[in-house]
């Protein structure tokens, strides 16, 4: 070899190309991101027509129910009254829990929402109504 370069020179500078090379490498495949994760559910696949027409109702009917969420008697009622447009006049002087028997109750028909959680209680004696457009929550009559 003429150019003063021995055989442990170029020994040297393999290895040393070879670590850098393979650094990147490390480097590299470092950066690759993970796959998409397999979702699940209901996939409609795009710019298709579908087989058949279907009805798509665009106002459905509100569904009267209550959720644990809504904590008492008066966050049922409100709720209802917020989501129908209607005004809430709420007479009680106390608000009640809300038992399990509430879960129950699951209608499109507001006046039979209102019976049904009337009779969950009855005990409490209480009387709910729609009257003017507004739910109403007051003591029953003797």
């Amino acid at each position: 070899m003429g150019d003063g370069c021995t055989t442990g020179d170029h020994v040297k500078n393999l290895t040393k190309h070879m670590a850098l090379a393979m650094a990147t490498a490390v480097l590299m495949s470092a950066c690759t991101t993970t796959p998409a994760p397999e979702f699940g559910g209901k996939w409609r696949p795009v710019n298709r027509f579908a087989d058949t027409a279907r009805e798509i109702p665009l106002n459905p009917a509100y569904i009267y129910y209550a959720l644990p969420m809504d904590g008492t008697l008066k966050g049922v009622l409100t709720r209802w009254a917020k989501d129908t447009h209607a005004g809430l006049a709420y007479q009680l002087s106390a608000d009640y829990t809300l038992p399990a028997a509430v879960g129950q109750i699951r209608t499109a028909d507001g006046a039979a929402a209102l019976q049904q959680l009337a009779q969950v209680y009855a005990a409490q004696r209480i009387e709910l109504a729609v009257e003017n457009g507004a739910i109403t929550a007051r003591p029953a009559k003797n």
